[in-house]
């Protein structure tokens, strides 16, 4: 992970696939967020779209590489403001494969409150999603 996805752009993304294979990454974050649950009221609200956009086009040169990244993202525009209503619809339209969630627990609040929701926990067990780490791609 690059400060805001810097690492899509084309001459970052060469030398961080190039410095990614010399010391054992195995796999790198791809921003390729689906539709957003509701308006971003942040300044990086534009930012989410474009990284979609250059995450599709990186996906090949990604692989080319020898590295995996997660199949889909979601959550970005919402992270650090996730309720417990917005993450259950996140939930509801996960698409097939391997998803990132894009979440802040550290920061103490609502994500963290929503993560620890025991109606999310039975969503999640009730839907058959496994719950993974990064460094399982």
């Amino acid at each position: 992970n690059t400060h805001q996805h810097a690492h899509l752009l084309p001459s970052v993304l060469k030398a961080v696939l190039k410095v990614s294979c010399e010391f054992g990454i195995r796999a790198i974050r791809l921003p390729a967020e689906h539709q957003p649950i509701r308006p971003n009221r942040r300044l990086r609200s534009w930012l989410w779209p474009m990284a979609a956009g250059a995450a599709r086009l990186s996906k090949p040169t990604i692989y080319q590489a020898g590295l995996s990244c997660p199949d889909n993202m979601l959550g970005g525009p919402e992270s650090g403001h996730m309720t417990t209503q917005a993450l259950s619809q996140l939930l509801q339209q996960l698409p097939e494969g391997t998803t990132e969630l894009v979440m802040h627990p550290e920061t103490g609040g609502s994500d963290l409150e929503a993560l620890l929701n025991p109606s999310i926990r039975q969503e999640l067990d009730h839907a058959g999603i496994e719950r993974v780490a990064f460094n399982v791609l």
